[in-house]
């Protein structure tokens, strides 16, 4: 496992986890030469990639650049979900990859059930049951998405930014602060509402497990150190790790490197 690298890529940049060392690389118009700069500097071949993608057309650039280079033995996270046993998935392909890893992650840790929160380009809420039987979850826009949509439909607030500074007020005075209340306490007013209501529904009100994750997480800690809640954690990197949770179950599936 110590030459595997995983890689996710999300809608706004790409994740990368080899061994310990995280690297985030947003998709600017210099992104596929600074992942080169970190393969070339970090990676140590022979080496197995593994990833996700919900963003096709970055990760098949990167990819593209993967398959030209020796030694490197890259796999699509989607061809080995459908053998994997730690989450119950009656139709995968109608649930994004990175919902999944996520909760693969987060059970393979916590046990069952759970729920995971991930606020990237979109916040997902998702749940298994005790049985591990993914039950769904919830899908809305993020907060630097909702902050964008205001940016692009409103003239006056096209240079607008979000205020991470915690205020212990709601109601403000100053635009940019009224929009960063608006956003911050909207999203973590929802996503409480939406946990309470799963608890509610699928475990007669019990305190369940909730990890929370994703890039989007710093605007929200303030409200997350704040909630009374016994059992919430935060886990940077869940969907990185619920992908080398995967691969050290089905390792019969992946190349072995241990002759070479």
């Amino acid at each position: 496992m110590e030459q595997t690298l995983a890689i996710d890529f999300g809608n706004s940049r790409m994740k990368i986890l080899c061994g310990k060392d995280f690297k985030a690389i947003r998709y600017n118009k210099n992104y596929l030469e600074n992942f080169k700069k970190y393969f070339y500097q970090k990676v140590q071949k022979p080496v197995r990639i593994l990833y996700s993608s919900v963003n096709e057309r970055n990760s098949n650039e990167v990819i593209n650049f993967l398959v030209s280079q020796p030694d490197v033995y890259i796999y699509n996270i989607k061809d080995l979900i459908s053998k994997q046993r730690k989450v119950n998935i009656n139709n995968y392909f109608w649930v994004g990859t990175d919902r999944i890893l996520g909760l693969i992650s987060a059970a393979e840790e916590f046990g069952a059930p759970v729920l995971t929160v991930d606020f990237g380009t979109a916040v997902t809420i998702n749940c298994i049951d005790e049985n591990r039987n993914f039950l769904g979850g919830v899908i809305f826009p993020g907060i630097e998405l909702q902050l964008k949509s205001l940016q692009e439909n409103t003239f006056f607030l096209k240079n607008v930014q979000l205020k991470k500074e915690p205020s212990e007020k709601v109601i403000e005075i100053n635009t940019e602060m009224a929009i960063s209340s608006g956003i911050i306490n909207s999203v973590w007013g929802g996503v409480a509402y939406i946990i309470d209501t799963i608890k509610r529904e699928f475990s007669a009100g019990r305190n369940i497990p909730v990890i929370f994750t994703g890039g989007g997480f710093e605007y929200i800690r303030p409200k997350f150190e704040q909630w009374e809640y016994e059992k919430k954690y935060f886990r940077k990197n869940l969907v990185l790790e619920g992908i080398l949770v995967l691969a050290r179950s089905i390792k019969q599936y992946l190349i072995g490197f241990e002759s070479k």
